[in-house]
């Protein structure tokens, strides 16, 4: 999937993909699809340029930094189906998985899963007219459709109760 999911980015224009349209080209849920650019993401292929978008990040970016002469680069890496290299991948994508169930599954630890509104707040890249907060239990369906000016939210939890915090609600500066 994940090689997929990299071959389909990288034929897009500028390669930059919508996550929504990965999901429907690839069939998969998108929660594959935020698994996948977790990882690839951490690791420095793909950069979020937007809430649902991302693209691939090449050699000559300057975040990603100089190749050391000699060997591929990761781009050149991705085109010659390395076995090893995607083994690598996939590895990282379970391994993370594996470390975030862990994280939530420990009840001790919940307490420690917090950020303070300032660090939200003062965070450049959350540009949104309202930031929510959700808490709710495992099988809880989050569904959120784009309608140019609004988003709607659709939250489902055949489990329990679902808790919904309104942290801050700001204007946009373009405003």
């Amino acid at each position: 999937l994940t090689q997929r999911f990299i071959s389909l980015l990288k034929s897009c224009y500028k390669h930059t993909l919508d996550l929504n349209e990965a999901a429907r080209t690839l069939n998969v849920q998108k929660r594959r699809i935020y698994d996948i650019t977790n990882v690839l993401e951490g690791i420095g292929l793909i950069a979020k340029t937007s809430k649902n978008t991302v693209t691939w990040r090449h050699s000559s970016d300057p975040v990603f930094g100089p190749q050391v002469a000699g060997t591929p680069s990761l781009d050149n890496r991705m085109h010659e189906r390395d076995p090893a290299f995607e083994s690598r991948v996939d590895c990282a994508i379970i391994e993370v998985l594996e470390q975030v169930s862990v994280l939530i599954l420990d009840e001790a630890g919940e307490s420690a899963f917090f950020v303070s509104e300032d660090s939200l707040s003062n965070t450049s890249y959350l540009q949104w007219d309202a930031l929510l907060a959700i808490r709710a239990p495992m099988g809880t369906t989050l569904e959120i459709l784009d309608h140019q000016e609004r988003l709607n939210l659709w939250l489902k939890s055949a489990s329990g109760q679902i808790q919904l915090y309104v942290i801050s609600l700001r204007e946009r500066a373009s405003k």
